[in-house]
């Protein structure tokens, strides 16, 4: 018999180490990162957004917040981490996630360009109740 096995692109909830790198994106096209994802990417006020569509996947880099293009990156109130609201990009690119869904490939390359893979994103909300 054939079968069309899925693997699973997560981790079980709870796995997640606190000195890891964490990026995730809402149903709105909020972008979240902690702390140590926003050191990784250089501690930017502001980030120019890029999109892959081949590989589906999602750009940043840091940037000039005068840049007109440019997105403010934003304190999350309660955490040290931070926001930015892309949902003029996502709407643009046709992104869309119906839950929370978490990166779980996160890359910073020499160009200093943020890659986050729409291709291994796992939810990690319940949805609605």
């Amino acid at each position: 018999m054939i079968q069309h096995w899925t693997k699973f692109p997560g981790r079980p909830h709870g796995r997640f180490r606190r000195d890891g790198v964490r990026v995730t994106m809402d149903p709105r096209g909020v972008i979240y990162m902690n702390d140590k994802a926003w050191d990784l990417l250089g501690r930017p006020a502001a980030v120019e957004m890029m999109f892959d569509k081949g590989r589906r996947t999602i750009g940043l880099i840091p940037a000039d917040p005068d840049l007109p293009e440019a997105f403010p990156v934003k304190p999350k109130k309660g955490t040290r981490g931070k926001i930015i609201s892309a949902s003029a990009f996502c709407t643009h690119f046709l992104i869309k996630t119906m839950r929370t869904a978490l990166f779980n490939e996160v890359e910073v390359d020499a160009d200093g360009i943020m890659s986050l893979s729409l291709d291994t994103i796992s939810a990690v909300t319940r949805g609605a109740r």
